[in-house]
């Protein structure tokens, strides 16, 4: 009992010290756009050298922890994506800078026609502004990466990146106790989430191209 009040009196000012820095960057290394095309759809995907996405890492054993979904606006291509505080457009030379070590992995749907990919972007873009879930709850009233480009393309093309899994059914184990601190002390090992990593293994994506040194055929098809 005491430790349950011991983590809901922590979780929320520990809880605003992780938003300072949710899968944020860390360490950066400034670098121009790499080259290659980057077409709206595109879903990209980096890592964050922060302690929730060195969880995020462990606990689904792989280097894909954050994703953005590339939209163009104004003929300018950015990447949307749901990072702390909120939902937001960031420019695509920017996003590169961001990740960790400049390390990136690039994706691009199979099969799917210019008039869906405006209706993912679309849709995806209805969640601009929207808070950040620590949680990681698949609701629409906060929302976090992987999240977000999910809901887009099945929504927007009923297509189905990836199939959300159980908490309980990952490496969750060695992060119990900042599992409990987001969570407020308890343990949603029954929580459903749909991972990065689950997005990269998508039949329905392919991978164009990968800078990760050590990423794998598990990181993503």
């Amino acid at each position: 009992m005491k430790r349950k009040v011991l983590f809901a009196s922590l979780g929320p000012a520990l809880a605003l010290g992780v938003l300072m820095v949710a899968c944020g960057p860390k360490e950066g290394i400034a670098r121009k756009r790499p080259p290659g095309e980057f077409r709206e759809g595109d879903v990209l995907f980096q890592h964050f050298d922060s302690r929730l996405c060195r969880m995020i890492r462990d606990v689904t054993g792989s280097q894909l922890t954050h994703c953005g979904l590339v939209v163009h606006r104004d003929g300018k291509p950015f990447v949307l994506e749901a990072k702390s505080p909120a939902v937001r457009f960031v420019h695509l030379d920017q996003w590169f800078v961001q990740g960790w070590k400049g390390y990136y992995a690039h994706f691009r749907p199979r099969k799917i026609s210019r008039e869906q990919i405006g209706k993912v972007a679309l849709e995806a873009g209805r969640f601009l502004g929207r808070s950040y879930d620590l949680q990681y709850q698949l609701s629409d009233r906060k929302i976090y990466c992987s999240e977000l480009v999910y809901k887009g393309f099945l929504r927007g093309a009923r297509l189905e990146l990836g199939t959300p899994q159980k908490l309980g059914e990952l490496k969750w184990r060695p992060h119990e106790t900042f599992i409990r601190i987001l969570a407020g002390g308890s343990l949603p090992l029954e929580r459903r989430i749909i991972t990065p990593v689950a997005v990269a293994r998508s039949p329905h994506l392919r991978l164009l191209k990968s800078t990760f040194p050590k990423m794998t055929v598990s990181d993503g098809k």
